[in-house]
């Protein structure tokens, strides 16, 4: 029987514990400068002796859907490094190649002989396509199905999680038959399924036949490694240009030379680079020709992160998406996100710019299971109407509503959701792009 999974409902559980791996930090440490950090996990003692971690995300998604899972993992002394997703494009592409070549590369860096392979919604099918090859299955101990629908058990055999939920509004609660375990939630939405802290507990307790210590993400070292991945959004083609990033300090929109500069390669690798923990930072984005993409803000990094997506507007099918975005200098444009699960106003959730209540119930429930909230002024009449906007009906995972910011005087949005609180820019979207806020 699973334990601690209650805080998005209880897990109903079948079938027997996966194979086991072993083991605890065993270097846990005080942090007596940050009251924050009672507690460090750090990144040299992690247990090399684990099996890498490969995610394979579903149909608008990218490879940070899976980063509240990864944070919590290492914040039990896994590896970052050897926690890796594959980027494809969601709306057509194939990654069998990335995906084997991906294996591969972690399996020789590791020195391991298998890996762990998880997939969600329509990755999952892409993992049983990659499954389904012998000389593919002999590199995967152990697999986990999240959010992918009713599937007979994996042709080759392979030990297998199936988790699901009667929540979910896109596929049923089934999930793999047979599979050595089920888990079964009953609140989750669809992207929840694989993002929330439930899920990280239900597939350490398979892998490891163990709870875990930690259930919340810990403090690691006091200068945090980030690496990640410039792309554009759900179609995810690599983007790139520059990255610079300044610690935020007292003037919305002043800037003295950036911390630090980063290149966003042809390939929209973002080679790691170190900043400072728990400490506030923008990413602004330049294209080539040093056009401004647009910002970026995360809640300040606790620990390492190496699956960060810096995302820019579609340039392909997803255009329908980035494009409905009316830019104008007067107002900003803000892209929302949550990294453990879709905006759920029917489970309690809210969302407060400068004390101003976001989430309605066209826009956040299980339903409409919002990953991507657009807020923008739709209609530039330079007033909040909210509503849901026309344009994002059929979209999956996206939804927008009309929200005026005003630009023309810089100055902090104040930005709450659960217990945290972020203070953004107000930039004009027009000249400044769109600002993508992600709250842990």
């Amino acid at each position: 029987m699973l334990l601690g999974l209650t805080a998005c409902g209880e897990a109903s559980t079948t079938g027997l514990a996966g194979p086991v791996d072993s083991g605890q930090p065993d270097s846990v440490q005080p942090d007596s400068t940050s009251p924050e950090c009672a507690v460090e996990v750090r990144d040299a003692d992690c247990d090399k002796s684990q099996r890498p971690i490969v995610f394979v995300h579903g149909t608008y998604g990218s490879g940070d859907n899976i980063g509240n899972v990864a944070q919590l993992f290492g914040s039990n002394g896994f590896c970052q490094d050897r926690f890796l997703a594959v980027e494809y494009n969601s709306l057509g592409g194939n990654p069998q190649g990335t995906l084997d070549a991906l294996i591969d590369g972690v399996l020789a860096e590791s020195g391991q002989n298998q890996v762990v392979l998880m997939g969600h919604s329509q990755g999952t099918r892409h993992c049983y396509d990659y499954l389904a090859d012998p000389i593919h299955q002999a590199k995967v101990a152990q697999y986990v199905h999240l959010a992918g629908g009713p599937r007979p058990a994996p042709p080759t055999g392979v030990p297998t999680l199936s988790v699901s939920s009667n929540s979910d509004t896109l596929v049923t609660a089934a999930g793999v038959t047979g599979a050595d375990r089920t888990v079964v939630f009953e609140t989750q939405d669809h992207f929840a399924v694989a993002a929330s802290t439930d899920t990280f507990v239900a597939i350490y307790n398979y892998l490891r036949g163990e709870d875990p210590k930690y259930k919340e993400v810990q403090c690691g070292d006091a200068m945090v490694t980030l690496e990640g991945i410039s792309e554009s959004f759900a179609d995810n083609l690599p983007v790139a240009g520059t990255l610079e990033v300044h610690e935020l300090g007292s003037s919305p929109r002043t800037r003295e030379t950036p911390t630090t500069v980063v290149t966003m390669g042809v390939d929209g690798h973002v080679a790691p680079f170190q900043l400072k923990r728990l400490t506030a930072y923008e990413f602004r984005a330049l294209d080539p020709s040093r056009k401004i993409v647009g910002h970026q803000y995360f809640a300040p990094f606790k620990r390492s992160n190496r699956l960060l997506r810096f995302l820019s507007p579609s340039k392909g099918l997803a255009r329908i998406v980035t494009d409905a975005v009316v830019s104008d200098d007067r107002h900003t444009a803000v892209v929302a996100r949550y990294a453990a699960g879709a905006f759920r106003q029917d489970l309690g959730d809210s969302l407060t710019i400068d004390g101003v209540e976001i989430l309605n119930d066209t826009i956040a429930t299980a339903a409409t299971s919002t990953v991507g909230l657009f807020l923008f002024d739709a209609n530039v009449n330079g007033q909040t109407d909210g509503g849901a906007l026309a344009a994002y009906t059929s979209t999956p995972f996206v939804k927008g509503t009309d929200v005026f910011l005003q630009a023309t005087t810089p100055a902090f949005l104040e930005m709450k959701f659960h217990n945290t609180v972020l203070h953004v820019p107000n930039w004009p979207s027009l000249s400044e792009g769109q600002t993508l806020v992600m709250f842990p």
